[in-house]
């Protein structure tokens, strides 16, 4: 189920993080017959408006025959929902990126998209699911390659959109004018008509000029599923931050009466508005200031700042480099250094997922009496444990 509807998001995905606009060049199977005046005009920009700030919200529906014990069929339905929104939007590519929530779970990915000039293609380039970093992936090393879109955006243009060891996955533009109805409106769409030899399953993708994509529909033996537009947000993407602090033991009792000790924290929230191309230094900087005022009556001294901020996905560690005035500040702590170390560690750490956090200074180890320094990378480790805490 997951990946059925992965395939369909990195579809919809396309539609938010699509190219400027360019007069693209031709494809290498151009339409049979003449291209009358109208059909040149439109580009691969007129469907894939790059509006900054802007959030699209898509709503879906799930269904697949089945039968029960007597064999008598039934209908499943699961109701999805997805928010898609820009991050980075750059002369060639483009970063977006999709929360999609089915009943109580939550995933994040990131999509990267290239736009060819002289080819006139779009293309995703490189994926990664469950992320929940906010930097800037662009310039990451592709890891996939699936044509979205190929100029000339007329009807009877096909391309390759996916080729694999096992088959071909072809897509076509099978119409310039189909009306279809959605939640948000109703729109005059240019359809994209996917074919999968190897997976017998047929997609369509339907645009709408200067909007983007507003629906798509996944049709295969015994299912069908689609997802539309249901609303589009201008103004920066609108998260909330969380603060873990005063970490304490309590005792919990199992099934059988028997006492355990969990952690505990004091969770506090505070908006945060992400803005297309925002760094995010200065935003979890300011972000921390508000804070610290707001709940703690506590002004952060002007001089810290945040040199570096660095997360590795796959050790799952957050790394931060401060600068001297950061140290000088822990140190005016006394005993509770730690307690603060540990409260930045879960706040930032929860927003990247990360399961620990490193710290330095200048770019130097970050020398304390009452922390080790691990001689691997001569840095201070402080783990996360915001985990620990049931969400």
């Amino acid at each position: 189920m997951k990946k059925i509807i992965a395939v369909l998001l990195a579809a919809v995905t396309a539609a938010l993080t699509a190219c400027s606009p360019q007069t693209g060049g031709s494809v290498a199977s151009p339409p049979p017959g003449p291209v009358t005046e109208q059909e040149v005009l439109y580009t691969i920009a007129d469907f894939f408006p790059r509006t900054p700030d802007r959030t699209i919200f898509f709503e879906g529906l799930f269904t697949r025959d089945r039968t029960d014990s007597e064999g008598t069929p039934y209908v499943q339905e699961i109701e999805t929902f997805a928010v898609f929104f820009q991050d980075y939007v750059h002369e060639k590519r483009s970063q977006g990126r999709s929360l999609v929530r089915i009943g109580d779970q939550e995933t994040s990915s990131v999509d990267v998209y290239d736009f060819d000039r002289e080819k006139g293609e779009l293309s995703l380039i490189y994926m990664a699911g469950n992320y929940y970093d906010h930097g800037d992936s662009t310039g990451e090393t592709p890891n996939t390659y699936l044509m979205i879109l190929a100029e000339p955006l007329v009807v009877g243009n096909k391309w390759v959109r996916m080729q694999t060891d096992s088959g071909v996955e072809t897509a076509e533009i099978v119409s310039m004018d189909t009306e279809i109805t959605t939640p948000y409106g109703t729109f005059t769409t240019m359809v994209v008509e996917i074919d999968s030899q190897t997976r017998g399953i047929t997609d369509r993708e339907y645009y709408a000029e200067g909007v983007g994509l507003v629906k798509t529909e996944r049709v295969g033996e015994g299912m069908y599923q689609y997802q539309h537009l249901i609303g589009i947000f201008e103004g920066p993407f609108i998260e909330y931050m969380q603060f873990f602090y005063d970490w304490t033991y309590v005792t919990e009792f199992d099934g059988n009466g028997d006492p355990y000790l969990t952690r505990q924290a004091s969770i506090d929230v505070m908006e945060v508005r992400h803005y297309t191309n925002a760094e995010l230094i200065p935003l979890f900087m300011d972000t921390l200031r508000r804070y610290a005022d707001e709940f703690w009556n506590y002004e952060i001294d002007p001089a810290i700042s945040l040199n570096s901020l660095r997360f590795d996905r796959f050790t799952s560690r957050l790394h931060m480099d401060w600068n001297a005035a950061f140290l000088a500040e822990m140190m005016n702590f006394g005993e509770e250094e730690g307690r603060i170390l540990q409260f930045i560690t879960d706040t930032l750490g929860y927003a990247y997922n990360a399961f620990e956090a490193t710290y330095s200074i200048d770019g130097a180890p970050y020398v304390s009496e009452r922390f080790n320094i691990d001689p691997s990378i001569g840095d201070v480790i402080v783990l996360t444990m915001y985990q620990e805490i049931e969400q």
